[in-house]
């Protein structure tokens, strides 16, 4: 009995140190160098034209611009007003005191 335990333990660790060598032994496939890369692909792609960009239609400028221009009229207008008021201004003449007579 002692015979085959010691036979099942050597075959185990056989087995195990087996198993640990083929754990180091790592199985990749190859990097290919860029420039190897770079090549193969240069002659099937056509190089594109460059994306013309338009202009964004945003409500909110459209807003911007009405509350801009309301708001520039109004203060123009504010601005008259003021002008108006202060262009008929006159001083009064200063009150006589009792150390003028």
């Amino acid at each position: 009995r002692g015979s085959e335990k010691e036979k099942e333990f050597a075959a185990k660790l056989d087995k195990q140190l087996r198993e640990e060598e083929e754990a180091r032994n790592v199985k990749a496939n190859p990097i290919r160098h860029s420039f190897d890369m770079n090549h193969s692909h240069s002659s099937h792609h056509e190089p594109r034209p460059l994306t013309e960009t338009k202009p964004f239609n945003l409500k909110s400028d459209v807003r911007h611009e009405v509350f801009q221009s309301q708001f520039q009229d109004k203060v123009s207008q504010e601005h008259e007003e003021e002008a108006g008021r202060f262009s008929s201004f006159h001083a009064r003449k200063a009150p006589r005191t009792t150390s003028d007579r």
